[in-house]
């Protein structure tokens, strides 16, 4: 969070493992970890309160959001 600017967002890239780490820490339940590439997760962080996971997409459903359909 250190790169993380005030009203702007941060994007991080990173693999799998680091994924899976993430949402261990973020306490999500073992059934609701995917740790699949072309995931996204969306999470409010102020600085003031622990971060939190808003909600995620995973590769299918940015064919949706993106207006391809799943192939």
């Amino acid at each position: 969070m250190a790169y993380k600017k005030p009203r702007e967002n941060l994007v991080l890239i990173t693999h799998s493992g680091c994924i899976d780490h993430f949402e261990r820490t973020m306490r999500v339940p073992a059934g609701q970890r995917s740790s699949d590439y072309a995931e996204a997760f969306f999470i409010a962080a102020d600085g003031a309160n622990a971060p939190r996971i808003l909600g995620s997409l995973g590769f299918a459903q940015w064919k949706t959001v993106m207006g391809e359909s799943s192939k």
